[in-house]
């Protein structure tokens, strides 16, 4: 883990020559319960946390990119919409960078959910399995755990549990081999 932040560190102007909005999260203080780094930090330390994915690597390098964009100020700071804000900057940036079109789309629409409320429960995995389909799923839960992760520990243990509960009921719903898109209908 600090081994793979060190590496990232020692590469930084190599990556803000190539991704130059990541400055703006550099220092940007989140001043939320839930978070004790700079966004920055706390993109680092989630993206320790991933998988070797690239589509989930690449989804947490940029999940909070447009926090800075998006930010109110209260008691404490709220990034209202900001899912959608770095949506739209990881589909700017990576069209510029020249992915091709399917990586973009599934890495922005990972940004994009990250944040979104997940309940427990078949009925509610099978509407996001319709939505974006069961392994964009199974990244958006990785991507999901490995930011919660980033979080400040106090309360990352019942928000993990959850993801990991959702993870195993996303196991029997697709064991139980049902349809739940249009696409996935046996017909022609």
């Amino acid at each position: 883990s600090s081994g793979f932040i060190s590496n990232v560190i020692s590469q930084l102007d190599d990556i803000l020559n190539l991704i130059p909005e990541i400055k703006n999260m550099i220092g940007f203080e989140q001043n939320h319960p839930h978070h004790h780094l700079d966004v920055w930090c706390h993109t680092l330390l989630a993206l320790s946390y991933s998988s070797k994915d690239f589509d989930i690597r690449m989804a947490l390098l940029l999940h909070d990119i447009g926090k800075p964009h998006s930010y109110q100020d209260k008691e404490i700071r709220h990034f209202k919409g900001h899912g959608k804000v770095s949506c739209d900057i990881v589909d700017s940036i990576m069209f510029r960078l020249r992915f091709d079109n399917k990586t973009r789309h599934d890495v922005a629409e990972l940004v994009y959910y990250h944040d979104a409320t997940f309940e427990v429960g078949a009925k509610y995995i099978r509407r996001w399995l319709n939505k974006i389909g069961p392994e964009q799923f199974k990244r958006l839960l990785d991507v999901r755990k490995a930011d919660i992760m980033g979080q400040k520990y106090k309360y990352d243990k019942e928000r993990i549990k959850k993801v990991e509960v959702i993870g195993h009921l996303l196991k029997e719903v697709l064991q139980e081999d049902e349809c739940f898109s249009m696409k996935s209908l046996a017909i022609n």
